[in-house]
């Protein structure tokens, strides 16, 4: 592959308290609950993978959300936002 070709890409991110929920049983998420469920989604759409993964945390807990959550997923869908980012990030565009 050429230099600079893009490829697909995700990105997920959670706050750290996402693995640290804790079921009725006082088991917690996770990294390893988590890196499963992030590997049987890997496929979804990033608002998809947000919401599933927001209701499977809901039912690990018993259906109480306690504490916060934040969840980011993004998604790199072309070369034109790559360039879009490339010239806002060296200042030849500005912000709308």
């Amino acid at each position: 592959m050429p230099r600079g070709a893009l490829i697909p890409a995700r990105l997920c991110c959670c706050t750290p308290t996402a693995s640290l929920k804790r079921a009725p049983s006082g088991d917690f998420y996770g990294e390893g609950r988590m890196r499963t469920f992030l590997e049987t989604h890997h496929g979804r759409g990033a608002e998809t993978l947000c919401n599933e993964l927001e209701r499977e945390i809901c039912r690990f807990q018993g259906m109480k959300l306690v504490d916060d959550l934040t969840i980011l997923a993004l998604r790199r869908i072309g070369s034109r936002v790559t360039r879009v980012l490339e010239d806002f990030f060296k200042g030849k565009r500005k912000a709308s």
